[in-house]
């Protein structure tokens, strides 16, 4: 079987609402959607995770396929991104006291790359050493891992023998999925969300026993369209 690993459209980082579409991931969504329809993927189920802004590029693309044999979309909860507010919340506090660059304010983070990698790696690290265990609000790194290797078998069972299988998710799932086929480190795993881009596609296959990575953050769909304006990472 194939499975495509779609990373929602560009949602609204730096406001009250993070889990919300842009106008732009909107047309990032209805430009993916066109594209799977270009290239034959007209039927069968679309899945995502539970939030909105996954959700919602899962509806838009599937109105795009424009076929009664999609049936809509489908959630699960294994495609779901991790809480990086909580873990912020949790850890932000320890990584400024470790690193007198990164501010303990979640503001500035919002308007300085710089910052906000910096913050976010130490984030990363504290949850990958698990150095807060039984923190409520806190989904473990090995269990979050857990679940998205839940969500590869629920798909192999659903769509062995069945052609391809579309989920829209987000990077922290697609990157964990690549480190998971991989056999990376969960660091490396990690530092490949920095790289997905939104509405990107990343393709696994699943034959003799074992799956494949074929293609990682494609979006020559993007650059196609709009070479410069549709592609974001954030």
């Amino acid at each position: 079987m194939h499975l495509k690993l779609i990373r929602h459209g560009q949602a609204s980082f730096g406001t009250d609402h993070y889990d919300r579409l842009t106008p732009l991931g909107i047309e990032q969504s209805r430009c993916l959607g066109a594209h799977l329809a270009r290239t034959g993927h007209t039927s069968g189920t679309v899945y995502s995770g539970r939030m909105q802004r996954q959700r919602n590029t899962a509806e838009l693309a599937a109105e795009e396929l424009g076929s009664p044999e999609c049936p809509g979309v489908v959630e699960l909860a294994n495609f779901d991104e991790y809480d990086i507010s909580a873990l912020f919340n949790a850890y932000l506090e320890t990584v400024a006291a470790n690193n007198p660059a990164v501010p303990v304010e979640r503001e500035p983070l919002n308007h300085d790359p710089r910052l906000l990698r910096l913050a976010f790696e130490g984030v990363m690290d504290c949850w990958l050493q698990d150095t807060a265990p039984g923190v409520p609000g806190i989904e473990p790194w090995r269990a979050f891992r857990d679940r998205v290797h839940g969500g590869l078998e629920a798909m192999l069972r659903q769509h062995r023998d069945d052609g391809t299988a579309i989920v829209v998710t987000s990077s922290g799932v697609i990157a964990t999925a690549v480190g998971i086929i991989l056999d990376l480190r969960p660091r490396a795993s990690i530092n490949l969300g920095w790289q997905i881009c939104n509405a990107s596609v990343t393709e696994l296959r699943y034959a003799f026993g074992h799956w494949s990575l074929t293609g990682f953050n494609s979006i020559d769909h993007l650059l196609l369209k709009d070479r410069h304006r549709l592609v974001t990472h954030r």
